[in-house]
């Protein structure tokens, strides 16, 4: 085990905490999804041609990939949640 500069753990701090900070508020990707399909909808509406519906059904199926991946957000809301610390005596922990 290698021992760290007290110096170099608060530039890691530092770091994930600006990280952290240029992580979207949670619930923003749930809603670009919900416009996204608000977006779509009225596409249907109005491209209604042969090559549209080709368009809109690959459009669909992106925002359906899109709408599997929305965990993410849950996983987000975790990682802006967490307190890195360093113990002034002990390791580097994140809370």
């Amino acid at each position: 085990m290698q021992e760290v500069d007290q110096t170099e753990i608060d530039a890691a701090i530092g770091k994930i905490t600006a990280a952290q900070q240029e992580l979207p508020e949670a619930g923003k990707f749930n809603a670009c999804i919900s416009s996204l399909k608000e977006i779509l909808g009225l596409l249907k509406e109005v491209w209604d041609t042969d090559g549209g519906q080709h368009s809109t059904e690959k459009l669909e199926e992106c925002i359906n990939d899109l709408e599997g991946l929305s965990g993410i957000e849950s996983f987000v809301s975790v990682a802006k949640s967490i307190k890195p610390e360093a113990e002034p005596t002990g390791p580097f922990i994140l809370y």
